[in-house]
């Protein structure tokens, strides 16, 4: 009663009936950082994102809610309870669907009372997307009158006349065999507003004539495939033999491939010879052939990376086939796939990889020629190390795997250990996680230097890389 009696007397109690109670009311106090969004131009069905940030400078909650009114613009998120002192950032997505100008209008409702509606005027306009445009010129390569074993050149000609980078695939032909791309711009990008050359070499056997197709495919939402005729000696309707590749597609480095070219025909039943060529390897690939004839061959996919293989039949006429192409996209299997490959063909360059805080060339932890399959966990694991390429002969690669590394961080490092004469080299180390590139890195070195590359970190397949000098190895010997 004393209490009562005592709080009544300073003021901090007022009768319920009426009458002024001296407490403060707490509130919210929205603010907006814009009025105005104008998004400019935008092509058309592609988002763009712009925050709105409400914030509440009261002393209590706010429940936020927004609605548009409007075509164009879009958000996630409705509504938000916003604290006292804090801020709730709205990303506004612009997505416009036709070439218009677009005026929308961005409400929030809020408790504050001062200001329970405030608004937005969202702006945007609709423009053509930037594409690629292909235009060849011309559509037929025509050779005229040509005499046997007397190659002539014509020149073809395919322009961008789009606004986005033209991409081209793989250039392909069908028919006579005569037809040779002197030049090949397969996989070229054309910039808007250039053009590339493509050569075509027509060397005839016969003298009955000839007649093919270049296909020249692009990234062109219109024209995917362009056809260009060739002719020669008045065109022809001779079959002409036929090279076929049962092609895999896909390789998962270090891994042998083999190609079987036995389904290559002659619509006359003539014997058939076989070209075999590798036109296209990734870098710091180093691989061949097992045999450039006979109907099948073999190569090693060394690196990751794309790999292309052409095959040319010719049968006892002398008279060839247009080429095969196999394509073969090498990707790595293992979870952490590094390579070492460097520019020099006698050097001696090693790679390792190693658990974190281990100390060059210390066992178990250092993966390397010493170690090639280092017992990280328990031995044979499918996360323990494998160097599975040790090249000492030049050029690598030099090839370190862990199927599924363990989660953690793990040091990548480059010894040069003799340069056999080459000196100075360029070394480069490329970084595959979860088969895709992640780090690709250079450095010039001279004998005995080790280089920390970086450290690759596992699970979430970043890779860092190293600031530190270049030093020199102290201990150049396997254990």
């Amino acid at each position: 009663m004393r209490l009562l009696t005592a709080a009544m007397a300073m003021g901090l109690f007022t009768a319920c009936t009426g009458g002024d109670t001296g407490i403060t009311e707490l509130h919210p106090s929205i603010a907006l950082s814009h009025d105005i969004m104008d998004y400019g131009e935008q092509p058309v069905f592609t988002p763009a994102y712009m925050d709105l940030f409400i914030t509440n400078g009261g002393r209590a909650v706010s429940d936020v809610t927004i609605e548009i009114s409007g075509d164009g613009f879009t958000t996630d998120v409705l509504e938000m309870p916003v604290a006292a002192s804090d801020s709730w950032a709205v990303p506004i997505a612009f997505k416009p669907t036709t070439f218009i100008d677009y005026d929308a209008t961005l409400t929030v409702f809020s408790d504050d009372p001062d200001n329970p509606e405030l608004t937005v005027q969202l702006l945007g306009m609709g423009v053509p997307a930037p594409v690629p445009d292909i235009a060849v010129d011309p559509n037929v390569l025509d050779f005229g009158s040509v005499p046997p074993s007397a190659p002539v050149l014509l020149f073809g000609n395919v322009a961008n006349e789009g606004t986005a980078p033209l991409n081209l695939g793989s250039l392909t032909q069908e028919g006579s065999g005569q037809f040779v791309m002197a030049s090949d711009p397969s996989f070229g990008v054309v910039a808007p507003d250039t053009s590339i050359p493509i050569v075509i070499t027509y060397n005839p056997i016969l003298t009955d004539g000839d007649s093919g197709k270049l296909f020249i495919p692009s990234d062109d939402p219109d024209e995917p495939i362009i056809e260009v005729l060739l002719l020669g000696n008045g065109g022809g309707d001779f079959e002409y033999p036929v090279a076929n590749i049962d092609c895999p597609g896909t390789a998962q480095p270090p891994q042998f491939v083999s190609l079987d070219g036995s389904a290559s025909s002659d619509p006359g039943g003539l014997s058939l010879d076989y070209a075999w060529t590798i036109s296209r390897m990734p870098p710091g690939s180093s691989t061949s052939l097992s045999t450039l004839v006979g109907d099948s061959t073999n190569f090693f996919a060394d690196v990751a990376g794309e790999f292309e293989v052409q095959l040319v039949v010719k049968n006892s006429l002398g008279v060839s086939s247009t080429p095969a192409k196999c394509l073969i996209d090498a990707v790595p299997e293992d979870e952490l796939h590094i390579e070492l490959t460097w520019d020099t063909t006698k050097a001696d360059l090693d790679l390792h990889l190693s658990l974190e805080d281990t100390e060059f060339f210390q066992k178990p932890g250092d993966c390397n020629f010493c170690n090639p399959n280092p017992n990280w966990n328990g031995g044979g694991s499918d996360n323990d190390c494998r160097l599975d390429i040790d090249d000492r002969t030049g050029k690598g690669p030099e090839n370190i795997n862990v199927q599924f590394p363990d989660n953690g961080s793990y040091d990548v490092v480059v010894h040069y250990f003799d340069d056999h004469g080459d000196d100075e080299v360029e070394a480069t180390v490329r970084v595959y996680t979860y088969g895709v590139l992640s780090q690709e890195v250079s450095k010039i070195m001279i004998r005995n230097e080790v280089w920390q590359v970086g450290q690759a970190n596992m699970p979430s397949g970043s890779f860092g890389i190293s600031a530190a000098p270049l030093t020199e190895a102290i201990d150049r010997t396997c254990w």
